[in-house]
């Protein structure tokens, strides 16, 4: 049986990066946050506050749905479902109530694309779940 040796440019090419640190951040693919600088506001910041706070803010919060309670998008990421399920119903046109000012499609993609953004930054240093296991039979 012969050994394959890895070639010796790969191995430099390999050395050069982990040596480069070329990558910000704490290793795991993350930018530290400069020290000083605000959080992140609340994900499609200007929407909310144009279509969102009139019926869900904290004087009046039909459903039961405050979104002023979200103060950043650390906060916005936490409470995942509430703001995954706004966007759901912000595309689906669920909401805004007819007779009120109804967004742009435009405007609805934007929100939604904020969203969406945030919680990819969020979940970008976590593990990917392998999904479910097969049990191998023999």
């Amino acid at each position: 049986m012969r050994i394959r040796s890895t070639p010796g440019y790969l191995v430099a090419l390999i050395a050069a990066v982990a040596v480069s640190g070329s990558s910000p951040g704490d290793g795991n693919g993350t930018r530290p946050e400069p020290p000083g600088e605000k959080p992140s506001p609340v994900p499609g910041a200007a929407f909310v506050r144009k279509y969102g706070l009139t019926c869900h803010g904290a004087e009046k919060n039909r459903g039961e749905l405050d979104l002023s309670g979200f103060p950043d998008e650390a906060a916005a990421v936490a409470g995942r479902k509430v703001w995954a399920n706004a966007v759901r119903a912000v595309r689906d046109g669920e909401m805004l109530p007819k007779g009120e000012p109804q967004p742009t499609a435009d405007e609805r993609e934007a929100f939604a694309e904020a969203v969406r953004g945030a919680f990819r930054r969020a979940d970008a240093g976590k593990p990917r779940d392998p999904g479910r296991r097969r049990i191998a039979r023999s």
